[in-house]
């Protein structure tokens, strides 16, 4: 399929912005009902490879004038106006705060910039949130490191400290990333010694209490809510494994039915006035059995497909219901649990050898407990037969980094 078929495509045509594994999940779903999606990205990863895919290049999202005007140009090209979705923030900040120029020009599927402001923003959406009965970890927020060095005594250790607005932060400190645990008054003080060497200034930053577990405590529900407010479907689940594995990015997860998180996320939704999809997500306390509340992505997240794997098409509703204006009834999953998702050759090489070979060696297991921790029903979210090469270029990927 070449782009230049899909500018005079007589329906809307979906456009995805990155080209990642989330990516990936979103042009699959739209490939389902036999549509071609096209890739915005100015570099070309997995995704671009799919057939359901047309990539474009485009200019970094960080040149902001050169990336809205490159969109605007882009959109007067299509014959009906394309349907868009993004897969991270570095994409959704600068389109939704440019909305009022590129909706002359495209059919957007989230909430506008005031909304996905408080969602990025972390001290906004506490603000927002708190007193809501919605259950919210401890925490306090910090206009500076000096704060941080003297609110110190104040502060219930063991904590997490990570930036309001995370977004190219741990770019910034590398070798720590953008959530740091702090276990004592001592650290603090290196942190923040750490901190002033980078140059670091102007940072929000949350003290956040540290809530036990590793990564299976961290639930996620990925919604489909319309401007009204209402969920039209959703689906639940738990982490499994992630990198880095004390705050990083999912690489396996069950999909679980938890009604106390649809009925959590029902009131955030409405709270935030958002639509579009989300992830929201909480993590379980096993203290007081409680799941606390630690972001909500105001967009698809990594494992968006987990949702496909319960039968729920979430990318294809957007578009019956922004394009379509088609609003189906809530999708329940309560019947679809103990799906296994992952991207199996990473998560297996994260167990099996990765976590070891990168310094964490008390995350490796055996093959054994590899194999224990992935029972159940497995949803592949790379490897697929009728669609090979999205596969193919993520081993290349992994073998260029060896």
């Amino acid at each position: 399929m070449k782009i230049s078929n899909l500018y005079r495509s007589i329906q809307s045509v979906p456009i995805v912005f990155g080209s990642g594994i989330n990516a990936l999940g979103l042009v699959r779903s739209f490939g389902l009902d036999d549509k071609y999606v096209v890739i915005y990205d100015y570099r070309k990863d997995i995704a671009c490879c799919s057939k359901y895919a047309v990539w474009k290049q485009c200019p970094n999202p960080l040149d902001k004038d050169s990336f809205i005007t490159f969109l605007e140009s882009e959109g007067q090209k299509f014959h009906f106006k394309p349907f868009i979705l993004v897969t991270n923030d570095e994409w959704l900040i600068p389109i939704s705060k440019n909305e009022q120029r590129l909706s002359k020009y495209y059919i957007f599927s989230m909430s506008s910039w005031n909304v996905i402001e408080n969602c990025t923003i972390k001290k906004n959406l506490y603000h927002i949130l708190e007193g809501k009965n919605i259950t919210l970890p401890w925490y306090i927020v910090c206009s500076s490191i000096d704060e941080l060095l003297i609110r110190k005594l104040e502060i219930q250790y063991p904590v997490i400290i990570k930036p309001s607005v995370t977004i190219d932060f741990d770019k910034l400190l590398p070798s720590i990333g953008r959530n740091c645990e702090i276990h004592s008054v001592k650290d603090l003080e290196q942190y923040a010694q750490v901190l002033y060497s980078a140059g670091i200034s102007g940072v929000d930053f949350i003290v956040q209490e540290l809530i036990p577990g590793g990564a299976e405590n961290l639930y996620t529900i990925t919604t489909l809510s319309d401007k009204n407010g209402d969920i039209i479907a959703y689906s639940t689940g738990h982490k499994i494994r992630q990198f880095p594995p004390n705050a990083g990015t999912i690489v396996s997860g069950e999909v679980i039915y938890v009604e106390k998180l649809y009925d959590e996320v029902v009131q955030i939704i409405r709270e935030l006035k958002f639509f579009g999809i989300a992830n929201t997500e909480f993590k379980y306390d096993s203290r007081d059995q409680r799941y606390k509340l630690i972001e909500i992505n105001p967009r698809p997240g990594k494992w968006n497909s987990s949702v496909l794997a319960t039968g729920i098409n979430l990318p294809q509703l957007a578009y019956n219901l922004f394009v379509l204006h088609e609003k189906p009834s809530v999708i329940p999953i309560c019947n679809k649990c103990n799906i296994i998702w992952a991207d199996f050759f990473t998560d297996a090489y994260y167990a099996l050898f990765g976590f070891g070979r990168k310094g964490y060696k008390i995350y490796a297991m055996s093959l054994k407990e590899y194999m224990n921790s992935i029972k159940g029903k497995k949803y592949e979210a790379v490897f697929k037969w009728n669609d090979l090469k999205p596969f193919i270029r993520m081993l290349y990927n992994h073998l260029r980094r060896l």
